[in-house]
């Protein structure tokens, strides 16, 4: 084996040794990303109401309707004391 080849080897060595590293630096980045996401995705889950089923009919109270007529008659009501 010559010198010239050896110093060839040498090169290639070096340069599949930079890009393993390189590999791997971005194989943890990707991991690193994944879990992050994770954490993110179970923070949401946890933190969305589910929407309320459509199908569910609500039927609204009087007091629904109407809260500021029933607020202002239940304070006339314990106004004049009636109840």
């Amino acid at each position: 084996m010559s010198i010239r080849e050896i110093q060839k080897l040498s090169a290639l060595n070096y340069t599949s040794n930079l890009v393993l590293n390189e590999v791997e630096q971005l194989r943890n980045d990707v991991k690193n990303g994944l879990e992050s996401l994770e954490k993110t995705t179970k923070s949401l889950d946890k933190s969305i109401k589910p929407k309320e089923d459509w199908r569910i009919v609500h039927n609204p109270t009087e007091s629904e309707k109407y809260p500021l007529v029933q607020s202002d008659a239940d304070q006339i009501i314990k106004k004049l004391n009636i109840i």
